[in-house]
């Protein structure tokens, strides 16, 4: 395996979610905040009835203090870049600048056609992306934006804010193109498995989660951002975890996820969309990740409470800022 050589940015973590439960989302974010992670961020599908990113993260941020709320990541092949940018930016002010803002050129068909919108190519996607974000930064800092545009016509648009505001980004996505867009536009790369069906499938994504497969997404950042004579140090580079089996001994657990899901314990073992093992095995793990791709941000995909609590003490407590 080859190393990506990376300064050894400091571990943090991440929740995240399609929803909370409506009687209790606010005592839960303050003891996620308390408990030591990160951020909280929520998805964007319109397949699912989820909530709205964007507008629970203006409410997350408004009863908490210091953890960092974001989107992972919002559709924008679905979205107006020009509303959005003024929806992040309210967000941005009203949290003390605690937005993560991630963005992606959307993979799932399902989404389009529940939208009525036509599912274009992936490199029509990945252009539209790119000309949504230069846009948006525009939008943040200028005070007035024209833009003729392959995707985009926008005639003395007026800076979204009443200040400049500079909201981290964050792209994600798995392929060479998502990948190298990325390293040059990024505050945060979220690397994950190619979706190449048009749906969301783990099993499916199983083959490019393998630690080899992210050594090789991380190169292609790293390359692409030294092209762009960017200091790929300065980038944070970050994965998403999707099922969390841990515990002080799981062996009978993974025995009957492997029975529900087919997916052999090997193969979680060895992919990076699993995180299997008690607190020292996981710290261990997460370790290697870091030292073969300088992955050091982690999401955790909605653990569930006893698993949130394990991990908060095993090993975000002796991780976090490491």
């Amino acid at each position: 395996m080859v190393k990506v050589e990376m300064s050894g940015g400091r571990f943090r973590f991440g929740l995240h979610f399609w929803q909370l439960p409506v009687d209790s989302w606010v005592d839960r974010v303050r003891r996620y905040e308390q408990l030591g992670f990160s951020s909280i961020t929520f998805t964007d599908h319109q397949v699912v009835p989820q909530w709205e990113p964007l507008t629970a993260l203006a409410a997350v941020a408004a009863v908490t203090e210091t953890v960092r709320v974001g989107t992972l990541v919002l559709d924008m092949a679905l979205r107006n870049p020009v509303l959005t940018a003024k929806s992040a930016a309210t967000v941005e002010r009203l949290s003390g600048g605690r937005l993560e803002l991630g963005l992606g050129a959307g993979y799932m068909a399902k989404n389009f056609a529940a939208a009525g919108v036509p599912f274009a190519s992936a490199a029509e996607r990945i252009a539209r992306l790119e000309e949504s974000l230069a846009l948006m930064r525009q939008l943040w800092t200028q005070p007035s934006t024209t833009l003729h545009g392959r995707y985009f016509e926008v005639s003395e648009a007026p800076m979204v804010a009443s200040e400049p505001v500079w909201p981290s980004i964050l792209v994600g996505g798995g392929g060479p193109t998502m990948m190298r867009l990325a390293g040059r536009v990024a505050d945060i790369v979220s690397i994950l498995p190619r979706q190449r069906t048009g749906d969301w499938s783990v099993t499916d994504s199983l083959a490019d989660s393998t630690l080899d497969h992210l050594v090789q997404k991380a190169t292609w950042v790293r390359d692409s951002a030294e092209a762009s004579n960017r200091d790929f140090t300065e980038i944070e580079l970050h994965t998403m975890v999707v099922r969390t089996i841990v515990g002080d001994d799981v062996t009978a657990a993974v025995v009957r996820e492997s029975d529900e899901t087919g997916v052999p314990a090997r193969t979680m073992m060895d992919s990076t969309l699993y995180l299997v093992g008690n607190g020292a095995e996981v710290c261990d793990e997460l370790e290697r990740w870091r030292q073969c791709t300088g992955i050091s941000y982690v999401s955790l995909f909605d653990p569930g409470d006893e698993q949130i609590e394990y991990l908060a003490h095993e090993v975000v407590a002796p991780l976090k800022g490491r």
